[in-house]
C-alpha cells in the first residue's frame, strides 16, 4: 500500500505550517503509527521523497515509531537555520524569500477553494514564519534552534538510505554534515555530482527497489553487501566506496598563505599583513590592480586577496576544506567569503573543489548562538569551514584561494570594513583533508559483494 499525507498547514490539512518544527514531528509519528496498526499492514512502514518530503522522514525517524522500518531521504535539510545562512552570512534574500513561500503556500485554504471555512486559523496564524523571514541577523534564534535535528540524528531507530547532491545549490551539501556519521543505525549513503534531485545512476531504481524489498518484505537480497557505507561520486565522474562522509579518516594538510600570494609548506610562508577591503559586489578590484571610483578615488586596497598552490601529485580532497586566519577589521562587523579554484582538472558538477567555498559573519565567530560585535582594529581570529565534497586534483592542477568579503550567492554587507590578515609564520593556514579515494567503483553497476567487506587476500 502507498500512503500520502499533508503536512501540517498545507492543502488539506488544517492548523499552522511548522516545517521542520516539534509539532511537524509528531504529525510524523502518529501518520507512520496508524499506518503501522492497520489490518491490511504487516507492521513495516517505509517513508520516500525529496527536499521537504525528506525532512519529515528524517524527523519522524527522530522520534522513533515503532512501526518505521526504513527512510530513504534524498536532498533533504538538516535544519532550517543552514538554509538560510552560512555562519551568520544570509544567502541572497533567502531567509525572507524561504518562509515567504512556505507563508503564501500554506495560507492557501486548501486544494478545494470552496473548503476556506474549514481553515479559518491558516489566514492568520503566520507570525512566526513571517518574523523568521525578515530577520537577516545570522542570530541562531529559538526560533532556529526549534529546527535543528542534528542532535537527534542518535536516536534514530530505523534504516537509512541518505541520498544527496554535492551540486544542490537549493539544499546545499553542508546539510550533510554532520548528520549523515552521526546516524548509528543501519544506514548507507549515495552522494553524487547532480543538483536538487535524483541520483544520475542507471541503477537507482534496482537500488531503491531492492532497499524497500529489503527492509519491508524481509528479503534477503544481498542489498546491504552491494552497497558501500557511502557511494560517492567524485567530481571527474568516477565512483568511489568510502566508510564515512565528511571522511573521518582524512589526514590534514597544511598549506601556510604567504605574503608573495602563494600557498606553501607549512612554517614556510613570507610573513607580512595583507590589506582588503569589504566593497560592493560591483566596486573593487583584485590584488595589485587599482580601482577608480566616479569620484576619483583610488582604492589600492584590493576587495580580494589570492594564494596559488600547484600540485606535484595527485591530491584526493574528502571532506571540508578550512581556512584558519587571524586579522583586523576597522569596523564593527563584516563578512567574510573564502572560495577554491581549481585549473587543470574536470568537474562534472556546478559545485565541486573547481569553485568551492565558505562563509563567515564576524559577529559569530565564537558561534551563532554568541554574536558579538568586533572591536575595531583588535586582532581576532576566524574559522571559514567549505562545504564537503570529494575531489580529485590531478598533479600540475593550479589550485587558487581567494579571501574576500561579498560574492553573488550572500547578501551584501556593503560596510566598506578595511582589514588586514595576517600571513605567514603560520598565521594563515588552508587545511585540505586528503584521502586514499576508497575503493574505485563502476559507474552504472555495482559488484556483489562490496569489495571493501572482502577480507584482504592473504
Amino acid at each position: 500500500a502507498v500512503a500520502f499525507a499533508d503536512v501540517r498547514g498545507n492543502h488539506n490539512a488544517g492548523g499552522c505550517i511548522d516545517q521542520t518544527g516539534p509539532e511537524q514531528w509528531q504529525d510524523g509519528y502518529d501518520y507512520v503509527e496508524w499506518l503501522g496498526t492497520q489490518a491490511w499492514s504487516n507492521g513495516k512502514v517505509g517513508m520516500y521523497g525529496a527536499s521537504y518530503d525528506g525532512e519529515t522522514q528524517f524527523t519522524t525517524a527522530m522520534m522513533a515509531p515503532p512501526h518505521l522500518a526504513t527512510i530513504v531521504p534524498v536532498a533533504s535539510v538538516s535544519n532550517q537555520y543552514e538554509w538560510n545562512f552560512y555562519n551568520g552570512v544570509p544567502y541572497e534574500l533567502q531567509p525572507f524569500v524561504g518562509m515567504f513561500s512556505y507563508f503564501q503556500g500554506s495560507a492557501v485554504p486548501s486544494t478545494d477553494p470552496a473548503n476556506a471555512a474549514l481553515y479559518p486559523e491558516k489566514l492568520e496564524c503566520q507570525a512566526q514564519q513571517f518574523t523568521a523571514g525578515t530577520d537577516f541577523s545570522g542570530d541562531n534564534t529559538t526560533f532556529w534552534q526549534e529546527r535543528d535535528y542534528r542532535g537527534m540524528a542518535g536516536q534514530i531507530k530505523a534504516s537509512v538510505l541518505h541520498v544527496h547532491g554535492l551540486a544542490d545549490w537549493n539544499v546545499r551539501p553542508v546539510h550533510i554534515d554532520p548528520l549523515f556519521n552521526r546516524i548509528t543505525s543501519e544506514k548507507r549513503a549515495i552522494f553524487g555530482q547532480w543538483g536538487h534531485a535524483y541520483p544520475n545512476r542507471e541503477d537507482w531504481p534496482d537500488l531503491l527497489h531492492a532497499w524497500y524489498d529489503h527492509f519491508l518484505l524481509g528479503r534477503d537480497n544481498g542489498i546491504l553487501d552491494r552497497l558501500p557505507p557511502v557511494l560517492i561520486e567524485a567530481n571527474n565522474g568516477t565512483w568511489h566506496g568510502i566508510e564515512s562522509f565528511p571522511a573521518l579518516d582524512a589526514h590534514w594538510l597544511p598549506l601556510d598563505l604567504s605574503a608573495d600570494g602563494t600557498l606553501t609548506i607549512a612554517g614556510q610562508g613570507k610573513a607580512g599583513q595583507l590589506a582588503v577591503v569589504d566593497y560592493p559586489d560591483e566596486v573593487g578590484t583584485d590584488a595589485g590592480v587599482p580601482d577608480v571610483l566616479p569620484d576619483g578615488t583610488v582604492l589600492n586596497d584590493p576587495k580580494a586577496l589570492r594564494f596559488t598552490w600547484t600540485t606535484t601529485t595527485e591530491r584526493i580532497v574528502v571532506g571540508r576544506p578550512e581556512v584558519r586566519f587571524e586579522a583586523t577589521t576597522d569596523t564593527t562587523s563584516t563578512h567574510w567569503v573564502a572560495h577554491l579554484e581549481v585549473e587543470g582538472t574536470e568537474c562534472l558538477g556546478t559545485v565541486t573543489l573547481c569553485e568551492n567555498g565558505g562563509y563567515q559573519d564576524t559577529r559569530h565567530r565564537d558561534g551563532m548562538n554568541a554574536p558579538k560585535d568586533l572591536t575595531p582594529n583588535e586582532p581576532y581570529a576566524l574559522t571559514i569551514r567549505m562545504y564537503p565534497q570529494f575531489d580529485v586534483i590531478p598533479a600540475g592542477a593550479k589550485l587558487t584561494l581567494v579571501l574576500t568579503n561579498n560574492d553573488s550567492e550572500v547578501s551584501q554587507d556593503n560596510t566598506f570594513a578595511r582589514s588586514l590578515v595576517s600571513v605567514g609564520d603560520g598565521k594563515a593556514t588552508l587545511w585540505l583533508p586528503l584521502h586514499d579515494g576508497g575503493v574505485p567503483l563502476p559507474e552504472d553497476t555495482l559488484p556483489f559483494p562490496f569489495p571493501g567487506y572482502l577480507p584482504p587476500a592473504a
